[in-house]
């Protein structure tokens, strides 16, 4: 890997955290840019190209062979996988892999319990 990638890809970590923090901050943008000394337009630009980057994912096809089952298995890059069988609910799963991306987990399906 290309040095400046793994720049680039550690800076979008950081400002996916950032973002993170300003949504659960119950603070306006600039308040919290003010707060925080970050130049307001930078918080943009990265929303933006987080935004932006948000819509393409990179998909690779296994040369194994499609499980009987008929199920798709989802490997996110940080080697976790999502086994997906037929007649699942498109909202679950969109919501599942932003949780994972994410870490927007509203809580909702969550066990209680130990």
């Amino acid at each position: 890997m290309l040095w400046g990638m793994s720049k680039r890809r550690d800076s979008a970590g950081r400002w996916r955290e950032i973002l993170r923090r300003q949504a659960g901050s119950g603070l306006s943008i600039a308040a919290f840019c003010r707060r925080s000394r970050i130049p307001q337009a930078t918080f943009y630009v990265w929303r933006r190209k987080l935004r932006d980057a948000a819509a393409f994912t990179e998909v690779h096809v296994s040369p194994e062979p499609v499980p009987a089952t008929g199920a798709l298995e989802l490997v996110l890059p940080d080697g976790r996988g999502i086994l997906v069988r037929p007649g699942f609910d498109r909202a679950t799963l969109l919501a599942l892999l932003d949780a994972l991306e994410h870490g927007t987990a509203d809580g909702a399906g969550e066990e209680s319990g130990p």
